[in-house]
């Protein structure tokens, strides 16, 4: 499999709004993910991460093709040695760990060019697909949250899972 992180451009608007038009993707994005997705919510969401330096979206490819988005934005003041994590896959691409493997690469990434310490997600308790991708990256089960969301009228559990550099290093490099 080839698979790359490169950088969103405007270029991918039409591409990326193609594959984040679903409910079945939105139904485990905050709110401020836009449901429906549309050409124009593309190239806000790819004008406005350019423009911030906290935050880092590429474009996940494999063979040359847009297959998901995967992003960590570097948090402010007394936490800006961590970094939130967020990530989609088109809903053809499914089942092919192309998720676990861009996660693989961001993680990478953020701990050989930021001074970040600690990344971290918050997965929905009832998205169980990121929950295995988070695992199989070395992310750990930080904290359960009870009844700490709402998404679609629904009250859930907010789960916050982390993995820290030296954890990140000792998995790549075992003594």
């Amino acid at each position: 499999m080839n698979l790359q992180l490169r950088e969103w451009k405007v270029e991918d608007a039409k591409e990326m709004s193609e594959l984040a038009n679903s409910r079945k993707i939105s139904d485990f994005m905050s709110d401020s993910f836009p449901a429906p997705f549309s050409y124009n919510d593309a190239v806000n969401i790819i004008n406005n991460a350019s423009n911030d330096l906290k935050k880092s979206y590429f474009a996940i490819i494999v063979d040359d093709k847009i297959v998901g988005s995967i992003g960590y934005t570097i948090q402010s003041d007394i936490h800006k040695l961590n970094a939130e994590i967020g990530y989609w896959i088109g809903e053809l691409f499914w089942g092919n760990a192309y998720a676990t493997n861009a996660l693989d690469l961001l993680i990478k990434k953020a701990f050989s060019e930021t001074e970040v310490t600690r990344i971290f997600a918050r997965p929905f308790s009832n998205n169980i697909a990121s929950h295995k991708v988070l695992y199989k990256c070395g992310f750990k089960l930080e904290a359960k949250f009870k009844d700490a969301i709402i998404k679609n009228n629904q009250i859930l559990d907010e789960y916050i899972f982390s993995i820290r550099k030296k954890q990140y290093l000792f998995r790549v490099n075992p003594m």
